[in-house]
């Protein structure tokens, strides 16, 4: 009896931990999100959902660096889940920058926003070294 007390209780303890930090991707080829609950709803012959847009942050920023138009591409059946290659341009290639992006859905009577990704960044090759000297 002793044991199973303990087990439901480590059962427990494991059930209500605070859930893992989404870790940081590093040069994303893709952005994934639920479609709208609305993304099929017509309104006087009008798409209510006529796009999405990914919006680009500094991680904890609230300027908007870059904007993506995604379309309206359609959701897989099962799972209602979208996914679009990205194309961040214009964006610093930098290994200590982390951006973050909001996926909002737009329609001719306004938007609405996700929530924020996990953290991301854009990294090239590292910075090459100056001024070398050859001697003998």
């Amino acid at each position: 009896m002793k044991t199973l007390i303990a087990l439901l209780a480590v059962v427990a303890l494991v059930a209500s931990a605070a859930p893992a930090v989404a870790q940081t991707v590093v040069n994303p080829q893709k952005v994934e999100f639920t479609a709208s609950a609305d993304h099929a709803t017509v309104i006087e012959g009008q798409a209510f959902v006529a796009k999405y847009e990914l919006r680009v942050y500094l991680q904890g920023g609230t300027t908007v660096l870059v904007k993506q138009d995604l379309g309206k591409p359609a959701p897989a059946q099962t799972t209602n889940q979208i996914s679009v290659p990205l194309a961040l341009v214009g964006l610093p290639l930098s290994p200590t920058v982390k951006y973050i992006g909001v996926v909002y859905a737009m329609g001719p009577y306004g938007e609405a926003g996700s929530s924020a990704s996990n953290p991301f960044m854009l990294v090239g090759p590292p910075a090459a070294p100056s001024n070398p000297v050859v001697s003998r």
